[in-house]
C-alpha cells in the first residue's frame, strides 16, 4: 500500500507526461519548412520553443521550386521522380520565388544558398534547436548547400 499526497502525485504525473511528450515529439518531429511552406510557423515551432524541443526541417528549397529551375525546365524531381513538391500555384509562391531570385542576383549567390541561408537564420533566432535536412543528389548541389554557410 502506498501513501501519496495529491499534490506530489499530480506533480509526478505532469513531469512524467512532459518527459514522454518530449521523447516522442523530439524523435518524430520532422516537418517541411521553407520560404514557400511555412505552416510550421503557426504551431510546430512555437510548441517546440515553449517545450524545449527540437525540430528537423526538411525541404528548405521547397522541392527545388526556390531554385527557379522549374521556370526554364522540368528537370529535377519532376523528371527524375515524376513528382514535384511545390509549383508556382499561387501568386504568393510566385512572389517568393521572384524575391529569392532577385536577392540571389543582387548578392551574387545561388537561389539555393539564399533559401538555405533563410532557414539557417530562422534557426539561429529560435530558442529551440532547428536542424535543416538537406538532400543533395549531386556534388554540385552539395556545394551549393554548403555555400549557404557563408551567406
Amino acid at each position: 500500500m502506498h501513501l501519496r499526497t495529491p499534490d506530489r502525485t499530480a506533480r509526478v504525473r505532469v513531469r512524467a507526461r512532459h518527459r514522454e511528450l518530449r521523447h516522442r515529439l523530439g524523435r518524430r518531429r520532422r516537418d517541411e519548412y521553407s520560404l514557400v511552406e511555412r505552416t510550421a510557423d503557426r504551431e510546430l515551432l512555437p510548441m517546440a520553443e515553449s517545450l524545449g524541443l527540437g525540430a528537423a526541417l526538411w525541404s528548405p528549397l521547397g522541392g527545388g521550386l526556390l531554385t527557379g529551375k522549374y521556370r526554364s525546365s522540368a528537370e529535377g524531381r519532376l523528371s527524375d521522380l515524376g513528382m514535384v513538391i511545390h509549383t508556382e500555384s499561387t501568386g504568393q509562391k510566385t512572389a517568393v520565388v521572384d524575391t529569392v531570385l532577385a536577392i540571389s542576383e543582387e548578392t551574387g549567390v545561388t537561389p539555393a544558398q539564399v533559401a538555405v541561408a533563410w532557414v539557417r537564420e530562422r534557426a539561429a533566432r529560435s530558442v529551440a534547436t532547428l536542424v535543416p535536412i538537406i538532400g543533395p543528389r549531386s556534388l554540385s548541389q552539395l556545394d551549393s548547400y554548403l555555400g549557404a554557410l557563408d551567406v
